[in-house]
C-alpha cells in the first residue's frame, strides 16, 4: 500500500495542536465523537491538521514495531517484546504531552522536545492572553500564571497567580482546576477563578456546576449562578448578583465595569492593569460611588468622567497618577 501523501501547508499552532488533542482524546476514551467531528467538519485546516497528527503517530507505531512482530485481533502485537510495547504506551504518552506544546505540535522533532514539560502560561501587568485545546478554552487575566498538565483522561489546570476565566464545552476531555490547594472538577460550563494569596480563592460559576474538594478533603458542590469564597476549610457561598455577572464578563473582553462602586474599589481594580498606578490624594475621594464600562488598559475615559463629575484632577508624580480635588493655591503634596 502506498503511503498516503499530504499536502504540505505550514498550519498554525491553533489548528495544528487542537488536532493532536483531539487525536489522544479519542486515543484514550476521553473525547466525544460528535464533537469532534463538528470541530473536523468546521475547516478544511481541521481535517489536514488531524491527517497530519495519524500519519504521525501511525509512523512512531511503525518504527516502534520489530521487523515481523504480528498484530493479533486485539490490536496488540503478539510478538512485540516487552521493551516494544513499553515504547508504544511512552509514545501515547508523548502524544498526550505534545498536545499542550505551543510550538511544532506536529513536526517530530518539536514533538519530542515538547512532551517534555507541561505547558507554562504567564501574563505580565495589563496582558491577556488564551489558551485553548479541545473544547477547552481558558483566558489568562492581568499578571496570571497557569500551568496547564495533560493527563490520561484530560487536563489539569493549576492556578498559582492571578485570575482565569474557564469555558468547558459538552463532549470535551475532563478538566480539573487547583487553586490554593483546592482541586475542582469542572462540568460543561463557564467559571471564574482568582487565586487570592493568603486568602484562598474565589471561584464563581456562570454556566455548568463544580465539585470542590478542600486541602482537608471536605468536598463542596457549586451550581450555576453562585459564587463561593474559600479559605482554608472556611467557604462562604452566595449567589451572583447581575452586576457581578456582567463584570465577569466584561473582563476577558477586555473592559471592567462597575455599578455604583466605591472609587477606592475602582482604582484598586484597576491597578491591576496599569504599570503606572493610580494612586489618590485624601482618604475622603475613596468612599466617592460611581459606576460605568472602561477599558481595562486605559483610564482615559474614568479620568475624564471624575473631572466632570467631581472635579477631581490628575498629575503624574513619582511614577504615578496622583487623583486629587483642585483648591486654589493649594498643589498635591501626597498620596494616601
Amino acid at each position: 500500500m502506498r503511503p498516503l501523501v499530504l499536502p504540505h501547508l505550514d498550519l498554525p499552532e491553533t489548528v495544528s495542536a487542537p488536532a493532536a488533542a483531539w487525536l489522544v482524546a479519542l486515543e484514550t476514551g476521553a473525547g466525544a465523537a460528535a464533537a469532534f467531528h463538528r470541530w473536523r467538519a468546521a475547516s478544511p485546516l481541521h481535517a489536514l491538521a488531524f491527517a497530519r497528527a495519524v500519519a504521525l503517530w501511525r509512523a512512531l507505531d511503525h518504527l516502534e514495531r520489530p521487523a515481523g512482530a504480528a498484530a493479533g485481533d486485539d490490536g496488540r502485537d503478539q510478538g512485540a517484546a516487552p521493551a516494544a510495547r513499553d515504547g508504544r504506551v511512552w509514545r501515547r504518552h508523548l502524544l498526550l504531552l505534545a498536545a499542550s506544546a505551543a510550538a511544532a505540535a506536529l513536526a517530530p522533532l518539536g514533538l519530542w522536545r515538547a512532551a517534555a514539560h507541561a505547558q507554562r502560561l504567564q501574563t505580565e501587568i495589563g496582558e491577556r492572553r488564551r489558551w485553548s485545546v479541545a473544547g477547552i478554552a481558558v483566558e489568562l487575566d492581568t499578571a496570571t500564571r497557569l500551568v496547564c498538565r495533560p493527563t490520561r483522561r484530560g487536563w489539569t489546570l493549576e492556578l498559582l497567580r492571578g485570575a482565569v476565566a474557564v469555558t468547558r464545552d459538552a463532549g470535551a476531555p475532563r478538566c480539573r482546576l487547583t487553586v490554593a490547594g483546592a482541586r475542582i472538577a469542572l462540568a460543561p460550563g463557564r467559571y471564574d477563578a482568582r487565586h487570592e494569596g493568603e486568602a484562598g480563592l474565589r471561584l464563581a460559576s456562570l454556566r455548568g456546576g463544580a465539585e470542590i474538594k478542600t486541602r482537608g478533603s471536605r468536598t463542596l458542590r457549586l451550581a450555576a449562578g453562585y459564587q463561593l469564597a474559600l479559605a482554608g476549610e472556611t467557604a462562604r457561598v452566595r449567589p451572583l448578583s447581575a452586576a457581578e455577572r456582567r463584570a465577569l464578563a466584561a473582563w476577558p473582553e477586555g473592559e471592567l465595569v462597575f455599578e455604583d462602586a466605591p472609587l477606592a474599589r475602582i482604582v484598586g481594580e484597576y491597578n491591576r492593569y496599569l504599570r503606572t498606578p493610580l494612586r489618590l490624594l485624601g482618604s475622603d475621594l475613596g468612599t466617592l460611588r460611581l459606576g460605568g464600562r472602561f477599558l481595562s488598559r486605559d483610564p482615559t475615559v474614568l479620568l475624564r468622567e471624575l473631572a466632570l463629575n467631581f472635579e477631581i484632577q490628575c498629575a503624574a508624580v513619582d511614577g504615578a497618577l496622583l487623583l486629587y480635588r483642585a483648591r486654589a493655591g493649594a498643589p498635591p503634596l501626597e498620596a494616601s
